[in-house]
Protein backbone atom coordinates (compact mmCIF):
# COMPACT_ATOMS: atom_id res chain seq x y z
CA UNK A 1 0.00 0.00 0.00
CA UNK A 2 1.29 3.47 -0.81
CA UNK A 3 -0.06 6.66 0.71
CA UNK A 4 1.06 10.04 -0.57
CA UNK A 5 0.40 13.23 1.37
CA UNK A 6 0.57 16.69 -0.12
CA UNK A 7 0.17 19.13 2.71
CA UNK A 8 0.21 22.84 2.13
CA UNK A 9 -0.03 24.44 5.55
CA UNK A 10 2.30 24.06 8.53
CA UNK A 11 -0.46 22.93 10.89
CA UNK A 12 -1.26 19.92 8.70
CA UNK A 13 2.44 19.14 8.22
CA UNK A 14 3.04 19.15 11.98
CA UNK A 15 0.02 16.92 12.53
CA UNK A 16 1.43 14.39 10.03
CA UNK A 17 4.88 14.53 11.66
CA UNK A 18 3.25 13.63 14.96
CA UNK A 19 1.32 10.82 13.30
CA UNK A 20 4.51 9.29 11.85
CA UNK A 21 6.38 9.73 15.13
CA UNK A 22 3.65 7.73 16.87
CA UNK A 23 3.87 4.94 14.30
CA UNK A 24 7.65 4.75 14.43
CA UNK A 25 7.84 4.75 18.23
CA UNK A 26 4.94 2.41 18.86
CA UNK A 27 5.72 -0.75 20.78
CA UNK A 28 3.41 -3.71 20.72
CA UNK A 29 3.29 -6.81 22.88
CA UNK A 30 2.32 -10.12 21.36
CA UNK A 31 1.21 -13.01 23.52
CA UNK A 32 1.10 -16.48 22.05
CA UNK A 33 0.63 -19.86 23.76
CA UNK A 34 0.95 -18.44 27.25
CA UNK A 35 4.26 -16.59 26.74
CA UNK A 36 4.63 -12.94 25.86
CA UNK A 37 7.22 -11.35 23.62
CA UNK A 38 8.01 -7.70 23.12
CA UNK A 39 8.48 -6.32 19.64
CA UNK A 40 11.18 -3.65 19.73
CA UNK A 41 10.09 -0.17 18.66
CA UNK A 42 11.41 1.02 15.33
CA UNK A 43 14.33 3.33 15.97
CA UNK A 44 14.20 6.64 14.19
CA UNK A 45 17.94 6.98 13.62
CA UNK A 46 19.31 6.25 10.15
CA UNK A 47 22.30 4.62 11.85
CA UNK A 48 20.22 1.44 12.15
CA UNK A 49 19.86 1.13 8.37
CA UNK A 50 22.55 -0.58 6.33
CA UNK A 51 23.52 1.84 3.60
CA UNK A 52 26.63 3.18 1.96
CA UNK A 53 28.62 5.97 3.53
CA UNK A 54 27.91 8.01 0.39
CA UNK A 55 24.15 7.84 0.95
CA UNK A 56 24.43 8.42 4.70
CA UNK A 57 26.68 11.46 4.13
CA UNK A 58 24.38 12.91 1.46
CA UNK A 59 21.40 12.67 3.79
CA UNK A 60 23.35 14.06 6.73
CA UNK A 61 24.68 17.04 4.74
CA UNK A 62 21.08 17.89 3.93
CA UNK A 63 19.98 17.72 7.55
CA UNK A 64 18.33 14.31 7.38
CA UNK A 65 19.29 12.05 10.27
CA UNK A 66 16.08 10.14 11.05
CA UNK A 67 13.71 7.81 9.22
CA UNK A 68 10.89 10.28 9.78
CA UNK A 69 12.88 13.03 8.03
CA UNK A 70 13.52 10.70 5.08
CA UNK A 71 9.80 9.98 4.77
CA UNK A 72 8.95 13.68 5.02
CA UNK A 73 11.51 14.60 2.34
CA UNK A 74 10.37 11.98 -0.14
CA UNK A 75 11.96 10.56 -3.28
CA UNK A 76 11.88 13.74 -5.39
CA UNK A 77 13.68 15.90 -2.86
CA UNK A 78 16.29 13.25 -1.99
CA UNK A 79 17.11 12.71 -5.67
CA UNK A 80 18.07 16.39 -5.88
CA UNK A 81 20.75 15.99 -3.21
CA UNK A 82 24.34 16.08 -4.43
CA UNK A 83 25.85 12.56 -4.74
CA UNK A 84 22.43 10.85 -4.74
CA UNK A 85 21.51 8.99 -7.90
CA UNK A 86 19.01 6.29 -8.77
CA UNK A 87 21.20 3.49 -7.39
CA UNK A 88 21.58 5.26 -4.05
CA UNK A 89 17.85 5.87 -3.94
CA UNK A 90 17.13 2.19 -4.62
CA UNK A 91 19.51 1.31 -1.78
CA UNK A 92 17.62 3.62 0.60
CA UNK A 93 14.21 2.32 -0.51
CA UNK A 94 15.31 -1.29 0.03
CA UNK A 95 16.44 -0.49 3.56
CA UNK A 96 13.17 1.30 4.31
CA UNK A 97 11.19 -1.69 3.01
CA UNK A 98 12.99 -3.89 5.55
CA UNK A 99 11.37 -1.88 8.34
CA UNK A 100 8.00 -1.63 6.59
CA UNK A 101 8.32 1.95 5.33
CA UNK A 102 7.80 3.20 1.79
CA UNK A 103 9.46 6.35 0.49
CA UNK A 104 6.80 8.68 -0.94
CA UNK A 105 7.33 10.67 -4.13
Amino acid sequence: MRIIFQLENEEDKEEMRGFFRNIIHKTSTVEASGSGSDEQPKETSLDDLEMSARMRNALSKNGITTILQVLEAGRSKILKFKAVGKNSLVELENELKKIGAILPN
